[in-house]
């Protein structure tokens, strides 16, 4: 909210943020079938894991920069949702309703 009202005023000319997100939320749709299938694959990489030695060798080996497990990144994208979600609405309350991009997020 901060940062959403900190923009507002020091740079009420941005007009065109809603549209920017109706062209991401195109993209965005490419996340239902991870969503959907998150469940499945976190069941099948613990089952692995307990069940295949080389499995969990391979696993142990290969980590993210930053040291994040594969469980952990399996989940980002599902996070990331969320945090979009929370991100629009806080836009569209801190929108007037007579802004260019009012409508666009609204949608």
């Amino acid at each position: 909210v901060i940062l959403l009202r900190g923009v507002q005023q020091t740079h009420p000319h941005i007009v065109g943020l809603g549209d920017k997100w109706c062209e991401v939320a195109a993209y965005l749709k490419n996340y239902g079938p991870y969503v959907e299938n998150s469940a499945h694959a976190l069941t099948t990489l613990h089952r692995l894991l307990s069940t295949n030695p080389k499995f969990k060798i391979f696993v142990s080996s290969i980590q993210s920069p930053d040291g994040l497990s594969l469980d952990h990144l399996l989940q980002l994208p599902i996070s990331r949702i969320a945090k979009y979600q929370e991100f629009l609405r806080m836009m569209l309350k801190n929108t007037p309703p007579r802004h260019p991009d009012y409508d666009p997020l609204n949608k």
